[in-house]
């Protein structure tokens, strides 16, 4: 489906959907146990949501059933601004790389093992993707709008990504615990940027 037609078929998009997003959206947005068909309004309210939250039965206040394996479902919502996706099965950012109005993204306890696909997000002010399997944030060093950066309990050695150009708006960088990084990076960062790494829970 062409990118610019969800809005004038939203039926169309909705059948095109991986059915595990269907029915994670029957759960989240339609308030439906089962796997709903959505009215054309219904879905022209899915699809216009500034804030959509995706909690898996793993997560704390869970509000879906659904594991999910990827972010297809995700791919053409150009509204979303704050989007939380967490406790889930994602190892790939790729299929939201063109969500370049997003401002929070919040995706912990995933698999991901890599920021590729973020590149082009250079509003994102806040990024939470602690407790996943990453081994480089070098993908961030666009993001210069960044205010707030979790980054504890993964695989991470460097924070490769960050550089003077952060200085000016990153105030908060939670990066610890995190057993394959140094001490000496982490006073690297802290000198660099000016801000003491925090841990977190």
């Amino acid at each position: 489906m062409a990118e610019n037609t969800i809005e004038q078929d939203p039926i169309s998009w909705w059948n095109e959907l991986e059915e595990q997003w269907q029915l994670a959206f029957s759960h989240v947005a339609f308030n439906r146990r089962e796997l709903h068909t959505p009215s054309v309004e219904e879905l022209q309210d899915l699809i216009t949501r500034p804030v959509l939250r995706i909690a898996s039965p793993g997560s704390m206040y869970p509000n879906t059933s659904v594991d999910l394996t990827n972010l297809s479902g995700l791919s053409q919502l150009r509204h979303v601004e704050l989007l939380f996706v967490q406790n889930h099965l994602l190892s790939s950012l790729e299929e939201i790389a063109d969500l370049t109005q997003l401002k929070q993204l919040v995706l912990p306890g995933n698999k991901l093992t890599s920021l590729k696909g973020i590149e082009k997000m250079t509003d994102l002010e806040k990024l939470h993707v602690q407790n996943n399997e990453l081994s480089s944030i070098a993908e961030l060093s666009h993001l210069t709008k960044l205010v707030e950066l979790y980054v504890f309990h993964t695989s991470l050695s460097k924070l490769d990504g960050l550089g003077p150009q952060h200085k000016d708006t990153l105030k908060q960088v939670l990066a610890r615990p995190n057993p394959e990084l140094s001490p000496e990076e982490i006073s690297r960062i802290e000198e660099m940027l000016d801000i003491q790494l925090g841990k977190g829970a």
